[in-house]
């Protein structure tokens, strides 16, 4: 007799592999293979609030795009009330109703951004147990050093040079060893695959001349820690837990930003000053407020922004 004869036809085989796939497949799907370590803690870590599976309807990149802005939005409100609630510095006139009138738009576009440039789109990260209470953790812990009078400074080219005291060099210098610590783990990471390597100096490259090239210079640049933030984060879009628990720190010191001061632009003055004078924001008001006549003469003067030069340390820099 035939070898063959004792097995049933290949396509009845089929369904039974498949059925014994099918569980493994289910365990896969609900811890992350990249996770956040081995053990309970591990796996707990790796849970998601909601399983990429059962979206047949609504595509899979719209379901994780909504998550993220569901953490978002609920990390932007618990940081504002708890910082409003112990007295932390904040924004008293900025306001859910300012956040919606003037910052959403912006915001989701950045989230956007963040989801497709920090590979969020390729894994169900940002409802992760252990994504989402980092992210929390440096959401509040920024308004807390924020207390400290060494770092009561912002990051621009004005302030590092005129401003800036020995401690918030030497807290600088502290945050610089443990960032140096995560490169290099990123760097080791890359080195062994040239392509993604590529792609993220490419990435990297191209973020930074649209971004931050055509402001280096300029002395009203001050940047914002939801802007630093939101770019490191759009960086780390690797696997290793470690890539995205750096992802998730950022992100939750560009929410802390956004939800303690709202998403000021980077050039201040000169941005608002820009947009709100006739011609631009055809702000009729301003064409009497930024010019006046001098009292006893038919001389007519006009108010402009003082320019602020970094290195001489002059000028009006808020």
């Amino acid at each position: 007799m035939d070898s063959g004869d004792l097995l049933p036809p290949l396509e009845m085989q089929a369904p039974a592999l498949a059925e014994e796939d099918t569980p493994q497949q289910a365990d896969s799907d609900d811890a992350d293979p990249t996770s956040w370590g081995s053990g309970k803690l591990g796996r707990a870590l790796g849970r998601h609030a909601l399983p990429d599976r059962g979206f047949e309807v609504v595509p899979l990149n719209v379901v994780r795009f909504a998550r993220l802005l569901g953490v978002a939005a609920l990390l932007l409100g618990l940081t504002r009330a708890v910082v409003v609630a112990l007295d932390l510095e904040h924004d008293s006139t900025y306001g859910v109703d300012a956040f919606l009138r003037y910052d959403v738009n912006e915001v989701v576009l950045d989230l956007l951004f963040l989801f497709v440039a920090g590979g969020m789109h390729a894994r169900p990260a940002a409802d992760e147990l252990g994504f989402a209470a980092i992210a929390a953790c440096n959401a509040f812990l920024m308004s807390v050093l924020n207390e400290i009078p060494a770092l009561q400074h912002s990051f621009s080219l004005f302030e590092m040079h005129c401003r800036w005291t020995f401690g918030t060099w030497a807290i600088l210098g502290c945050f610089a060893c443990v960032s140096g610590r995560v490169l290099l783990l990123h760097y080791r990471f890359l080195a062994s695959q040239p392509a993604l390597l590529r792609r993220a100096l490419v990435q990297l490259l191209a973020m930074f001349i649209l971004f931050w090239g055509p402001h280096l210079t300029d002395g009203d640049f001050h940047i914002h820690h939801w802007f630093y933030s939101w770019f490191v984060a759009c960086q780390c879009s690797f696997t290793p837990w470690w890539s995205r628990a750096t992802q998730a720190w950022f992100l939750g010191g560009y929410l802390n930003g956004i939800a303690i001061y709202g998403r000021d632009p980077i050039l201040v003055c000169e941005a608002a000053f820009y947009r709100a004078m006739p011609g631009n924001g055809n702000c009729k008001f301003l064409e009497v407020a930024s010019s006046c006549v001098l009292p006893g003469t038919n001389e007519t003067i006009h108010v402009v922004e003082p320019p602020v030069d970094w290195w001489a340390c002059t000028g009006d820099y808020h």
